[in-house]
Order: structure tokens, then sequence, then C-alpha cells
């Protein structure tokens, strides 16, 4: 299948577009790494991060209006028009919420606070959206960013690489705890999980697809390197378990021929030999060992409650309000930490079918993707390992609005403009 003309030129963007794109990912990409700055220069955090997601947003919404003006959407799926009603149900459901509020970790007193509705709003209609806008491309700006996953490696790397330098002394026990991010609640997991997860899913892609010698033996390599140490010290088993399934995907699919196979197994086995070792040492480990905890429902030490505890509670939700739910957060604070469940008492079944619908979209944009981009869609297979290990152990409910899903259902949509 054909997604362009010949007259066409898909992977060329004027040269103003190829730097806005840049700093459209660079801004998503290195937040973390800019956090992690702020973190240890004693910079407060608030200003510089919003800016860049908002300059993220901005620029997603630029491109998105510029796109559509250009005439480079098809006609949009009854999986993507089911997925904007969705928004706007969540959004009423939102504004009609009187206990709109989540946990808030003050640093400078050490104690919680609530946020209000105008701060929540940022986090779930901008900083959250801002992702899915940046991958809902037309048809020219989509294929440049998947003929360029440098846009997320790059940021990405830095980020970690930041992570590495500013954390050094955590090495030594292979504990989180021993960062001098112990000072700032929970963030300082997230802190060093969501660049780590990203540079996982891309470097593998570099080391076995790319047509560049250079990012085959050296770029490719040297972000697993620096993922996996981050690893280390991440205090955290849906890292591992997401590191484990990205890999486990990349040793699928590089089996494609000799080269590419013996490859393959050349790196996963050196790569085992040296980093299982360190991994079985640290700390994150240690807390992937037991698993079994979080089948407790009660509070552990760091006060989270199980995720088998939250889950049931949102289900205990949703049959308090089976048909149009009505509660962004649970009642008492926070959320499931599991996407689905979070969608069905936030929006009850009006939502869920809703999301299905748009399910349906991503399974078919699935297959569509990989029949117009070929290779050049796998690291958007590996992204979408990422986001959805994300939503099923920690995400809410605009977890569902993601990279990885945003272009597969434009995938869906150019397939079905050209049936």
């Amino acid at each position: 299948m054909k997604l362009f003309a010949e007259k066409d030129t898909p992977f060329l963007l004027c040269k103003s577009d190829r730097i806005l794109v840049f700093i459209m990912f660079f801004s998503y990409f290195f937040f973390y790494g800019l956090l992690n700055l702020n973190f240890f220069l004693e910079i407060p955090t608030g200003i510089p991060s919003g800016l860049m997601r908002l300059t993220t947003f901005g620029l997603a919404g630029f491109f998105v209006l510029k796109d559509f003006s250009n005439g480079e959407y098809p006609r949009m799926t009854a999986s993507i028009i089911c997925l904007g009603v969705f928004l706007l149900y969540y959004f009423c459901v939102f504004v009609v919420d009187e206990n709109v509020f989540g946990a808030n970790f003050d640093m400078s007193t050490g104690s919680s606070m609530q946020r209000g509705k105008l701060e929540v709003a940022y986090l779930f209609f901008i900083s959250a959206l801002s992702y899915f806008l940046m991958f809902f491309a037309g048809r020219r700006r989509m294929a440049y960013v998947l003929a360029n996953p440098s846009l997320v490696y790059i940021p990405s790397l830095l980020s970690v690489l930041i992570i590495i330098l500013t954390n050094i002394r955590a090495f030594g026990t292979m504990d989180l705890y021993q960062t001098y991010l112990y000072d700032f609640g929970d963030v300082r997991r997230a802190a060093i999980i969501g660049p780590v997860m990203n540079l996982i899913m891309v470097s593998p892609y570099l080391m076995f697809f790319s047509r560049n010698k250079l990012c085959n033996f050296f770029w490719g390599p040297l972000g697993c390197a620096a993922a996996l140490a981050c690893v280390l010290i991440s205090d955290s088993r849906t890292t591992i378990v997401t590191m484990f399934l990205v890999l486990a995907f990349y040793a699928v699919v590089s089996i494609r021929q000799i080269y590419s196979t013996v490859y393959a197994i050349v790196v996963y086995a050196a790569g085992a030999a040296v980093f299982i070792p360190y991994l079985v040492m640290s700390k994150a480990f240690e807390r992937f060992a037991n698993l079994e905890n979080i089948l407790d429902y009660n509070l552990k030490a760091d006060d989270q409650l199980s995720r088998i505890g939250l889950i049931k509670d949102g289900l205990s939700q949703f049959l308090d309000s089976p048909i149009i739910g009505g509660h962004i957060y649970l009642i008492g604070g926070g959320y499931s930490h599991c996407t689905p469940v979070t969608i069905m008492y936030s929006t009850g079944l009006v939502g869920l079918s809703l999301i299905l619908v748009a399910v349906g979209g991503i399974i078919r944009g699935a297959f569509a993707i990989r029949e117009i981009f070929r290779e050049k869609c796998i690291w958007i297979f590996a992204l979408a390992v990422v986001d959805i290990c994300g939503m099923m152990i920690n995400g809410d409910t605009m977890a569902f609005f993601c990279g990885s899903f945003s272009a597969l259902l434009m995938a869906n949509a150019f397939a079905a403009d050209r049936r």
C-alpha cells in the first residue's frame, strides 16, 4: 500500500518545520532531564517544567492546524471521532466533579497538599494531551517523524546521562534512596523512570534497524548501556518489567537475516553477562523479587497503597455509578493506577464504549502502519509496549492519550482513506 503519490516528497519538511518538530519533541522528552537538573541545582521546578510542556502543547496544536489546513489529514475514522467524543465527555466529568484533587508533595514543608482544578486541568488536558497531539500528524509529518527516531533518542539520552552524572553516588549501593532525589517525595522515582523507558525503547531500534553504522555500533549500544545503568537505581518494578518486555520484543523482530540475528545474539549475551549480576544486587531487583507484596491491601513504608487494592477500589466505585461514572479520582484521593479501571469509574459504560471503538481502530492501525511504513514503524510498536505497561501499572485515564496510540490511529485513518 502506498501512502503517497510518486510526486510527493514524504520525508521532507521545510527547514523551519523540521526545527519546530525537533523543539516540540525535545521539550517533551527532555522534561525529566530538566527536572533532574532543577533538583540538583536546587532551582524551583514549576516554571521551567511547565514552560516545556506548554511549548510542546503549543507547537503540537500549531502543527495539527497546519496539517489540517494543508489537507494532510485523511477523513477521520469512527475510532478517532469516538476518542474525540470521549475526551469531551471526560472534560464534562472533570467540570462537574466537585472532588477534583490529587496528592501533591510539598517539598518545602514535607507535607502533602491538594491540587486545585486549574492544576489538574493543566496536567490532564495540556501536559498529557500534548503527548497524543505530537504524533497526531498529517501524512508528511508522520512519515518524517517515523523516519527520525532520533527525535526521541537525543533528548532521552541527554536526560539519562544527566541522571547518571548527578546520581553517581547511588551506584555505590544501587539504591535510589542514596540519591539527592531522596528529599523530593515520590517524584524521585518518576524523575528517573520516564527517560529510562523512552531510551530503552528507541536504542535497540538504532542498533538493529538503522542503516547508519554509527547508530548500529555506537549510539544504539550507548543508549542501551545508559538506560540499563539507570535501571539499577530506579527502585522501580515497573521499569524492570517494561525493560524486559521491550528487549524481548526487539529480540524477536531483529531475527530477519543471518547478520542481524548473529548481532542480536552477541549483543544480548554480552549485555546479560555484564548487566544481570549488577541487577541482582540492586535495590530495584530486591523490590521486584518481592512482587507478591502488591497483593497486600495495606499501606507500605513508602505510603503507597497496593495496586490490587487500588484496582478493587476503582471497580467498587465503578459499580456505584456504572453508566455515566462521575469522578476523576478515587473517593478519598488518588487513582487506581490502572487506566482501564480509571476509565470505568470516571466515565462509566458511556466512556468505556467509546474507548472500545477507539481500541478497534488502534488494532487495525497496528496492521496498517506495518504495511505502510515497513521497518520504519518498529520503534512505534516498542513505544506501544512502554505506553501499555504504564497504563496497566501506573496510568490514569489520560494515559490512553499516548503517542503510540495516536500514531496507530492515524495509520488506520490513512489506510481507510486509501481504500
